[in-house]
């Protein structure tokens, strides 16, 4: 028997790349990666990050999505820098418009983060283990049949600050830790979310 390989939807076509490590530098870039929707777990990112802070003076924490032309989630977003001025981090987080490069996105961080309340699957969760980047995420459904926790990434209950702040601040102030579970996780997704994977499967 023979297969060809025609679509595979997982990974946006990355699902191949070549684990690249971080590049060396001061302090963990935490990355999340999702639209501005309310709902998509913004807010507990932000409020766990406020407690860090201290304990990771160097860290920073770039948000990057789209607000889709709508203007309740326009005003979501700048809700969002708002919140993170009052809580004394403004300096240290960003907020960017949506990527059109996902790979150098993810490549360019060393953590990336998912808080959403409910998630199907999670495509970002996956592109960032192909990419080798440990992923802190909640326990909504699609990331817990993607991340293994505490060998590829932590999960974390929704709406818990401290649990999430916890994960955060081990991976924050350990380099080797993100590391090793960054490659662990791009050991991990090629093997469960690959194409080549997916081809052997169907056969």
């Amino acid at each position: 028997l023979d297969a060809q390989l025609v679509y595979f939807p997982v990974g946006r076509g990355i699902d191949n790349s070549q684990y690249i490590p971080p590049a060396p530098h001061v302090g963990c870039r935490f990355l999340y990666l999702a639209n501005y929707i309310r709902g998509k777990g913004q807010e507990q990112a932000l409020e766990a990050f406020a407690l860090i802070h201290a304990h990771a003076p160097d860290a920073t924490l770039n948000f990057v999505g789209g607000d889709m032309g709508l203007d309740k989630n326009r005003q979501y977003r700048a809700g969002l820098a708002t919140h993170a001025a009052h809580l004394g981090i403004g300096d240290r987080v960003t907020f960017s418009d949506s990527s059109t490069d996902v790979a150098t996105t993810i490549r360019a961080a060393d953590v990336v983060l998912n808080f959403s309340k409910a998630e199907s699957f999670s495509h970002t969760c996956v592109e960032a283990g192909h990419l080798g980047r440990p992923v802190v995420a909640t326990r909504c459904g699609g990331p817990e049949e993607i991340i293994v926790e505490g060998e590829t990434g932590y999960l974390v209950v929704v709406d818990d600050i401290n649990a999430t702040a916890d994960a955060m601040l081990q991976l924050a102030i350990n380099p080797d830790l993100r590391l090793t579970l960054g490659q662990q996780a791009h050991l991990s997704a090629g093997r469960t979310f690959g194409g080549h994977q997916f081809r052997e499967t169907m056969l």
